[in-house]
């Protein structure tokens, strides 16, 4: 569907009320996220999917259309030190919103704590480090975060109506839209 250009974002979530709303427990729901992990990798990848756990039970059926990518990497979002863990052992990457520098310095440092308990597996490759800043971005704060270990940045676009519209004009441009 996407000719190979989906990246796969996966959060825990952290409202309590919203799980409330929907009769979900709360506590258990990094136990969810990583039996949907496993359950989905199974959809994607094995000939006859099958998977039995204790929040996902299914077998005897199949999934199409299947990826074009494999794997589809995951990008496992999160300030905790289980998201951190979840990112080392389980994403191919690992995303920070809203995150000024000091804060980033300390979801680094977290990740590379994580890293110390839980061992990367090797197809994973290097874990690419995504932030959303919390300001402006200049050249010298994309700098700093570079310095800090950040790979890529996405910056939150003005909310002014116009300023996006010009930032959407552009893009559409450049992707010949």
């Amino acid at each position: 569907l996407s000719a190979g250009r989906l990246t796969l974002g996966v959060g825990v979530g952290y409202l309590e009320s919203e799980f409330a709303a929907i009769g979900a427990n709360f506590a258990e729901r990094g136990a969810v996220t990583d039996e949907f992990l496993d359950a989905m990798n199974a959809l994607w990848y094995d000939k006859h999917p099958e998977y039995h756990g204790r929040f996902v039970d299914f077998g005897g059926i199949d999934a199409h259309p299947r990826p074009t990518q494999q794997p589809i990497p995951i990008v496992i979002g999160g300030h905790s030190s289980s998201a951190y863990r979840r990112a080392v052992g389980r994403g191919h990457g690992w995303y920070g919103f809203a995150l000024d520098h000091d804060q980033t310095r300390g979801c680094v440092e977290g990740l590379r704590a994580a890293a110390e308990e839980v061992e990367r597996p090797h197809h994973l490759g290097a874990l690419e480090i995504t932030v959303t800043p919390r300001r402006k971005l200049t050249a010298d704060s994309a700098a700093a975060y570079a310095r800090l270990g950040v790979h890529r940045l996405v910056p939150v676009p003005p909310s002014d109506g116009d300023a996006t519209s010009t930032i959407v004009a552009a893009a559409a441009a450049v992707n010949g839209l």
